[in-house]
């Protein structure tokens, strides 16, 4: 089965663009969520969601081997 890698990514990254505009002051940002260490986010929310739905879609069992 033939996945369109990048056809997903640009629908997300559309709906990220406009999800940012509507979600306001709704959503808890990136700043106030605890994580461990001084790292700061490098990949933006597109790719993240692109990267998970494909890790879903091929039915990995571990995410180290996706």
């Amino acid at each position: 089965m033939e996945y369109k890698t990048t056809e997903i990514f640009y629908f997300f990254d559309e709906f990220c663009k406009k999800f940012i505009k509507v979600k306001g002051g709704h959503v808890i940002s990136k700043s106030t969520v605890k994580r461990a260490g001084n790292r700061k986010f490098t990949l933006p929310d597109s790719e993240e969601i692109t990267i998970m739905v494909l890790f879903h879609l091929i039915q990995y069992r571990n995410f180290k081997h996706f």
